[in-house]
């Protein structure tokens, strides 16, 4: 097999035009933001759900990535401010966590938990997943841990990333608690500058129609049954596609910190089976120092296709047809393929060591070397499901729902050796770290079928994961450059329920 690389232009210039640069690029972005035709962009995220949490009172200062350095900055803070910021930063004052978001005084991890940080301060990407699993109106259910949690994560983290199931299955889809945990990761991170971004869970799309079918028709009272509906919430509540800025850039979680976003892919054409087009509201890409991070609209449940009827819930394609999740399905699974791609190339061109793919869904099977296949037999068997895809999309080369994403993920990390790839996802509940293709291998000439650089790792999930995490961290000059290691959060620990211990819900 023949890989073609591509010549990359030397970025070697005199400094003088590299600080001429510099700053029409910072006076482009300043116009850009001014004259952004969705409105100020700094509005607050809060005024959009009734359960809120005031934030800090201290005067916000706009960060942004000078690109393309990606060099983090402040445009409000100086050399030697931000230098006493960064070493406040590193040695954080002791508090004690109480069961309702930090107030002013409160946002500091205890002196212990940061010593086991990094020495150099906030560091790394830091994942969370499946979580909370609790309810999230009571004090003594577990809900306070997940809180110090993401504190600590926004203190001791470059980047805090939710990757879905923001609630537990069994929970109605309400405007009240779909995004309550994510936004209390996204103050967190307001509060202490780093940058929060987040992908959807099953539990808050594909699940909603459970409350339909739960020991009756409707029995359940919910704002949302359908997985389309749901997915529209998200997206306005978040401000995941208003936000714009030069068309493919867009804003963080904090609209604090731009990102790329997968704002134009098939403008204006109309999704198969659909009577509405393409958008890829949840594909984000962001640079730090040494790596890149994608987030991608991968659920679990067979990518909106899986078949609850057999499971009790009897309703399910009453209030959610089929046929809108197989447009949802294609719409999503289309905008990822061509989002892998471009987001390898661009951190390939960037001389990145690393880069990561973070969704929600388990996506592989015997120990990742194979695709998660429908079940055999009955109504989403692969034969419907080919017959799906062959009548509505025209197409015949997709056997089974994850099959796409298996094979650009196979095939983008042998096209980019000199990368190391790592999927990053939830859904089984579970710590754990495989490396895709295992049993296949580079020797051979072109017979090459893996360079043994891609990693799939799953965070810890259900009520358990309220004091723990995953930390990756990059080392450009090791030949091993990303190690990650699961975190336990030692101000959640103290909080009661004292331990890794939960109230399930």
């Amino acid at each position: 097999m023949t890989i073609k690389t591509r010549t990359r232009s030397s970025h070697c210039r005199p400094l003088k035009r590299i600080l001429a640069l510099s700053l029409v690029s910072l006076l482009a972005l300043a116009t850009a933001e001014v004259n952004d035709e969705h409105g100020p962009l700094h509005a607050s995220a809060d005024a959009l759900t009734s359960d809120t949490v005031a934030t800090s009172t201290t005067t916000s200062r706009e960060l942004f990535f000078d690109y393309p350095n990606q060099r983090l900055r402040s445009s409000g803070q100086t050399a030697a401010q931000r230098k006493r910021t960064r070493k406040a930063n590193r040695n954080p004052t002791a508090t004690t966590q109480q069961p309702t978001e930090p107030s002013d005084n409160q946002r500091q991890v205890s002196t212990a938990a940061a010593a086991s940080s990094s020495t150099k301060g906030r560091q790394g990407l830091c994942v969370i997943g499946c979580t909370p699993y609790v309810e999230l109106t009571r004090t003594d259910t577990g809900v306070s841990k997940y809180m110090a949690m993401v504190e600590e994560m926004a203190q001791t983290c470059d980047i805090v990333i939710h990757v879905g199931d923001t609630k537990p299955s069994g929970m109605a889809c309400n405007r009240s608690n779909m995004v309550k945990s994510v936004q209390w990761m996204r103050n967190a991170a307001k509060r202490h500058g780093a940058i929060a971004l987040y992908t959807p869970g099953d539990n808050e799309l594909n699940d909603c129609h459970r409350s339909a079918s739960a020991g009756g028709p409707y029995v359940q009272p919910a704002d949302f049954y359908k997985a389309a509906d749901a997915r529209a919430f998200l997206v306005d509540a978040l401000q995941l596609g208003a936000n714009e800025v030069r068309k493919r850039r867009s804003k963080d979680l904090t609209l604090q910190y731009l990102v790329d976003t997968h704002f134009n892919y098939k403008k204006g054409e109309t999704v198969p089976g659909t009577n509405y087009t393409y958008s890829c509201d949840f594909d984000k890409y962001v640079e730090l120092d040494h790596y890149a991070v994608v987030t991608l609209e991968v659920p679990g449940s067979l990518w909106y296709l899986a078949d609850e009827t057999r499971n009790g819930y009897t309703l399910q394609d009453d209030v959610d047809p089929l046929m809108d999740r197989f447009g949802m399905y294609l719409n999503a699974m289309e905008c990822a393929m061509d989002w892998i791609e471009v987001s390898a190339l661009k951190a390939s061109d960037s001389g990145k060591r690393a880069i990561f793919f973070t969704f929600q869904g388990i996506f592989y099977s015997n120990y990742g070397m194979d695709p998660i296949s429908q079940p055999s037999g009955g109504f989403y068997s692969e034969t419907k499901f080919k017959q799906y895809m062959k009548t509505i999309a025209g197409r015949t080369d997709i056997d089974s729902a994850y099959d796409p994403l298996f094979d650009k993920l196979t095939e983008v990390a042998l096209k980019y050796p000199n990368l190391q790839f790592t999927v990053v996802h939830a859904d089984g509940h579970r710590y754990q770290t495989l490396r895709m293709n295992s049993d296949l291998n580079n020797r051979g000439g072109s017979r090459t079928v893996s360079n043994q650089n891609l990693r799939v790792h799953m965070v810890e999930g259900g009520a358990k994961a309220l004091t723990m995490w995953t930390r990756f961290t990059v080392d450009p000059t090791a030949f091993q450059p990303m190690t990650l290691k699961e975190e336990w959060s030692e101000s959640a620990f103290n909080v009661a329920p004292y331990g890794h211990s939960w109230i399930p819900y």
